[in-house]
């Protein structure tokens, strides 16, 4: 009876080991993941802030400012395709973390919740 549940935790053991973590496995929303980091790195002053002295177009203050580049595609082909947003010439961050790139991708993924 010992040698039968050693062996079964040794294979729950393995089991749980071998699994694959899925990045994605947690919803992701807009309002707990997405809006820091839009803010931080799209929404400041001078960019996507919806300023009539921006140099970028949009208002990515809120979600409903993200709806056209996220129906078209465009938010997923610069943030996640091309990597060239934020832009190199930003005043504020030049790049995002790996951590806020997977956020960004899952919350593609998941379809903008």
């Amino acid at each position: 009876m010992k040698h039968i549940s050693l062996l079964f935790m040794l294979l729950v053991l393995v089991f749980v080991a071998c699994k694959k973590d899925d990045p994605c496995a947690d919803s992701i929303t807009y309002n707990n993941q997405i809006k820091t980091i839009i803010n931080s790195s799209c929404a400041y002053a001078g960019c996507h802030n919806g300023d009539v002295n921006s140099s970028a177009p949009g208002n990515y203050t809120t979600q409903a400012g993200l709806t056209d580049v996220t129906s078209n595609g465009k938010l997923n082909n610069r943030v996640v395709t091309l990597k060239d947003m934020p832009p190199s010439n930003a005043t504020g961050p030049k790049t995002l973390t790996d951590a806020q790139l997977q956020l960004m991708k899952c919350w593609i993924q998941q379809g903008y919740k």
